[in-house]
């Protein structure tokens, strides 16, 4: 994005909206949904339809933040 400003402008528009959007694929329990669809949220823990472990989670966003997950989320997964 050096020397273009109006690219870099683009990208933070864009940047802003996603950050706006992702509480809705936050779950209570502190970690992200695979997706929200017409049929529902895809990987939601305990869901009876399109539940996590039905789902492929996304391992990469898993590292990304783990360091930042709290006690909550982890015995949220464990319960499973």
């Amino acid at each position: 994005m050096c020397g273009d400003a109006a690219g870099a402008t683009a990208y933070r528009a864009t940047a802003e909206k996603v950050r706006q959007g992702l509480c809705r694929l936050m779950e209570p329990d502190g970690y992200f949904i695979r997706s929200e669809e017409s049929d529902g949220r895809h990987g939601v823990i305990r869901a009876a339809k399109h539940g996590y472990f039905e789902a492929h989670p996304n391992h990469d966003a898993g590292r990304a933040f783990a360091s930042s997950m709290t006690p909550r989320t982890h015995a949220s997964w464990i319960s499973c």
